[in-house]
């Protein structure tokens, strides 16, 4: 977003939050999943690495992964999937669920300075009290 206000998004209709959080859960388990493949993939050429056995192309396809595994991280921190708060989140807190499924079923609103999405418990608590 190109914003430079801070915008909020909030859902009303119960059935459309259902189906947004069902779509958070799908994203997050299909980029968690590909992370896992590619850490897995990244694992066997770290072994060929290591014995000094790796061909060039190898080393290509070594390199590849590794971008592609840091590309998704960056993706993944600074999508709507989760709260930019991190372990400070009101949400997760309050939930009492581990890592960033807390924030899933959330409201969220964008940050035009850190472009970065916060859930809407963090940024009453944090941005719009004097705390």
């Amino acid at each position: 977003m190109r914003s430079e206000k801070w915008k909020e998004i909030i859902i009303k209709d119960s059935k459309l939050r259902r189906v947004r959080t069902i779509l958070r859960v799908i994203l997050r388990k299909v980029i968690i999943s590909e992370l896992n493949r590619l850490t897995q993939l990244d694992y066997l050429y770290t072994k060929k690495r290591i014995n000094n056995k790796l061909t060039p192309s190898q080393n290509k396809r070594d390199s590849q992964i590794i971008k592609k595994s840091n590309d998704l991280l960056q993706a993944l921190t600074t999508s709507i999937l989760r709260c930019s708060i991190g372990a400070s989140c009101i949400s997760i807190r309050e939930n009492k669920f581990p890592g960033d499924i807390g924030t899933l079923g959330e409201d969220m609103v964008w940050n035009p300075l850190q472009k970065n999405w916060i859930c809407i418990n963090c940024y009453n608590h944090y941005y719009k009290t004097e705390a």
